[in-house]
């Protein structure tokens, strides 16, 4: 079943912070923390790689040639760069983001630590390779297949069913003795144009449950996850598609995050 959603009143306006989630920003610092070590790998390898390489080919390498085999090491990384977002693009597909992220932050930290195990300018380069390889594959196939989930998740189809459930639930409270809360489940049923059933359900609030009636056509807007009702001439309030914000029907744009309304 879908997860419940929770709807603000129409008029309140809250600060943005206070609808994020710890796991919002647990999210948030994973993502920024594969980015940062993403860019540290790079910039570490731009300081030591001439004195890495002037050790590597030996005492008679002239500056001209270790600056040669620096731009080749860097020029191989960008190609790998490319190949990878290629190469982990596809695996993620068949494997899924989470495991994808995870290989590919293995690959380019191994090599990046066994780039200091080179014996020669050759070895290096190999490493480096492999290097670009896991680096692409976090900056590009993860975020491409990520874009291309959400916009495959769009879909039309129509209420065909409305339901109100009283049911219970157990809760723990802060002494670790636990309580049954109470609850009513506000569910509307949407019947997809490909024949799957999407419960859409929401606690205490009856709202969704009041503004779709039975027959209605209904777009999910997958990059949002929102609904939108294709007919709304009957309508007195109106649901932001950006931000799910409940407005007057009369309002042209969302009072709350200020995007255009879809009527």
């Amino acid at each position: 079943m879908a997860e419940p959603i929770t709807l603000n009143a129409m008029g309140e306006d809250k600060p943005w912070w206070t609808e994020v989630t710890s796991y919002h920003w647990l999210v948030v610092i994973i993502a920024s923390c594969g980015w940062l070590f993403d860019c540290m790998d790079q910039r570490i390898f731009a300081l030591p790689r001439e004195p890495a390489l002037h050790e590597l080919l030996g005492a008679g390498a002239t500056d001209a040639a270790v600056k040669s085999w620096g731009g080749w090491a860097t020029a191989v990384m960008m190609i790998a760069w490319a190949t990878g977002g290629i190469i982990f693009g596809v695996l993620s597909d068949r494997w899924g983001r989470v495991k994808t992220m995870a290989v590919t932050l293995l690959i380019y930290s191994g090599f990046t630590g066994l780039s200091g195990f080179s014996r020669n300018g050759t070895e290096f380069m190999i490493y480096r390779f492999r290097v670009g390889l896991g680096i692409g594959g976090m900056f590009l196939a993860i975020a491409l297949s990520q874009s291309l989930g959400r916009r495959s998740s769009t879909w039309d189809g129509v209420v065909v069913d409305k339901r109100i459930e009283e049911k219970r639930r157990k809760r723990r409270r802060g002494d670790s003795n636990y309580y049954r809360e109470q609850y009513v489940l506000f569910t509307v049923v949407i019947k997809r144009d490909d024949g799957k059933i999407y419960p859409w359900s929401v606690e205490n609030d009856d709202t969704v449950f009041n503004y779709y009636q039975t027959g209605d056509k209904v777009r999910r807007h997958g990059g949002l996850n929102t609904f939108e009702k294709y007919d709304k001439s009957k309508d007195n309030i109106i649901f932001c598609n950006a931000c799910n914000y409940l407005n007057d029907i009369k309002d042209d744009c969302c009072v709350k995050c200020k995007c255009p309304l879809l009527k």
